[in-house]
């Protein structure tokens, strides 16, 4: 396995220098994820879905990354993946909604300003928030 990780590392290393294209510098970065025979499958298949799901882990982890596949990474990954399609019926089933909350000053009980918040009315998770859409008053920055 050391012998695989120090691989990947120079594969990753090769891959950061900058280069010229077309008179301007370019930065590229790579994901490795890697699977092991026999351990991680028994077929070119298998080492190839498994390697791809450590892929995608290793994106997760920040660009310019290799992962070893494990059972852990794959278990993850079934749960993502069920969420993943569980979010993409939540539309056709009606379970989004937009809710705002007002931003209060504790110290005065004045609203200072208002958030819009989108919301998943999951069956099995519950109430999800999946983002802060809009804030007012916006800050100054």
């Amino acid at each position: 396995m050391n012998q695989v990780a120090l691989v990947a590392h120079k594969i990753l290393s090769s891959t950061i220098k900058p280069m010229v294209l077309t008179g301007e510098e370019c930065r590229i970065t790579a994901s490795i994820g890697i699977s092991i025979y026999p351990k991680d499958g028994l077929d070119e298949q298998s080492l190839m879905k498994n390697a791809d799901i450590a892929m995608y882990f290793a994106k997760e982890e920040g660009r310019n990354n290799y992962q070893f596949y494990s059972k852990d990474i794959q278990s993850q990954s079934n749960k993502r993946f069920s969420i993943e399609t569980n979010l993409r019926r939540a539309l056709e089933r009606n379970e989004l909604s937009l809710e705002y909350q007002a931003k209060l000053d504790f110290k005065t009980g004045m609203i200072t300003g208002v958030e819009a918040l989108l919301r998943w009315q999951n069956p099995s998770l519950g109430s999800v928030t999946l983002c802060n859409s809009f804030r007012w008053p916006k800050k100054q920055g």
